[in-house]
């Protein structure tokens, strides 16, 4: 083995950092190296057997880091393929320009033993290569933003699969037989392709984007209902409490007028009490409940706390500073509080000394929700809970955690933490106001 048997494998440096534009996979810098080193170990070892073994191979190690990633089979596949693609289209580049620097001369063979040649066709590759595939790139996370689009349908990403498998045969037999150099017009047939398969992907995307968008919207829609109804309960238990009030008035007003101090001792001790302290903790948490700046917010809380009130559960909340809601939108966050705090109201229901404590902390760039509910069974199995379904109650119950775990999915930047302690069950919510990149969502095709 020469020289040039170990720096020709070189070239699968390229493939890597090509197919990492083009999935935007999230890997640490180490794991990458490993498997370039990995990659570029195995070439070296059967690149004098043929090309195709070395192809073989690095296809399956760039579709298998791309799998391992997030991103599904199919379009792993699709990756990888579209990383062979960008790489032979720029490779074919790259021999043309040479070909005009250095006319009369076979690139390809001069290539395979010239080292200078070698060296300037690798840096040409890998310039136009790493260029196209950062554009490309940048067309789909940044322009589309896709990662917001979610799972696209199977049956167009068994499309993207054919179109780009035809595409690659084509190119692929086209590049290894050498016609490009004989008609460099065929160039263009690459090119044209290749701007075919971004055509496609941008359009289904952008359609996709928009089916999200509508049901988003729908989806928005009903929350604004729901919403609705909460204010509307809130505003019928405020009438309540007035009536309520007044009936009080009243009935101590008839103690009075027959001189019943007895009676009115009593009905004091019986009613008046309980009313008051009633009243007292409502004050109070709707005081407290003023340094949410988020009215929708807001008027969930006051509803659900005044709901666990009126069943005699007690309540605790603490707000200590004023309270804005970033980085979440906060129709998601108002079902996630919603559904936590009707899980608590029924949980809480089952013991004894039925409670609910609610914390809302800011520190630093985290926003902390914190919500803890009196528990019977301390022995909940907090790995099922949130499976569609799995309910400790009736079997038509068990979609509120289900649901909360599907709204989550989509802020990488938002972590609910349970557990359950003796006899209380906490779900603390953790927004954090910066995405950190090592945490950012994968895309999920």
């Amino acid at each position: 083995m020469d020289c040039m048997d170990f720096v020709r494998p070189l070239t699968v440096v390229v493939f890597f950092f090509v197919a990492k534009n083009l999935t935007d996979i999230r890997i640490s810098n180490v794991k990458f190296t490993l498997w370039i080193a990995i990659a570029y170990t195995l070439v070296t070892a059967v690149f004098f057997t043929g090309e195709l073994l070395a192809s073989i191979i690095v296809f399956v190690l760039l579709f298998t880091m791309i799998y391992t990633n997030g991103v599904k089979f199919i379009m792993s596949l699709v990756g990888a393929m579209a990383t062979f693609i960008i790489m032979i289209i720029c490779n074919t580049l790259s021999g043309l320009i040479l070909k005009e620097m250095y006319p009369g001369i076979d690139y390809y063979v001069a290539a395979a033993d010239n080292f200078k040649m070698f060296i300037s066709l690798l840096i040409s590759n890998s310039m136009l290569s790493y260029t196209l595939s950062k554009t490309i790139g940048f067309i789909l996370y940044k322009n589309l933003k896709i990662k917001t689009v979610g799972s696209i349908n199977r049956s167009i990403r068994i499309i993207f699969f054919v179109l780009t498998l035809i595409v690659l045969i084509f190119i692929y037999y086209t590049s290894l037989s050498r016609d490009v150099m004989r008609n460099p017009d065929i160039i263009y047939i690459y090119l044209v392709f290749c701007i075919f398969l971004i055509v496609i992907i941008y359009f289904a995307f952008n359609t996709t984007l928009k089916e999200r968008k509508l049901v988003n919207s729908k989806n928005e829609l009903k929350h604004l209902e729901e919403y609705t109804a909460n204010i509307e309960s809130m505003y019928n238990d405020i009438r309540s409490i007035r009536h309520d009030y007044a009936n009080v008035i009243s009935s101590m007003a008839g103690y009075i007028e027959d001189d019943d101090i007895d009676g009115l001792k009593m009905y004091f001790k019986q009613e008046i009490v309980p009313f008051s302290s009633r009243m007292e903790l409502i004050d109070n948490n709707l005081s407290v409940l003023s340094k949410i700046k988020e009215p929708s917010l807001k008027g969930i809380i006051a509803v659900k706390l005044i709901h666990a009130q009126d069943i005699n559960i007690t309540t605790l909340l603490d707000i200590r500073e004023n309270i804005h809601i970033t980085n979440i939108n906060i129709l998601d966050l108002n079902r996630i509080v919603g559904i936590l705090l009707d899980n608590a109201c029924e949980a809480a229901l089952e013991c004894e000394k039925a409670s609910i404590k609610m914390a809302i902390v800011k520190y630093n760039n985290m926003l902390t929700i914190v919500i803890i509910n009196s528990v019977k069974n301390n022995k909940i199995n907090i790995n099922k809970i949130f499976d569609e379904g799995f309910s400790t109650k009736d079997s038509d119950r068990g979609y509120g955690l289900s649901n909360v775990k599907a709204i989550l999915a989509h802020y990488p930047n938002v972590l609910l933490d349970t557990n359950v302690k003796e006899s209380e069950f906490s779900q603390i919510i953790y927004i954090e106001e910066k995405v950190r990149e090592d945490n950012a969502e994968c895309l999920h095709l």
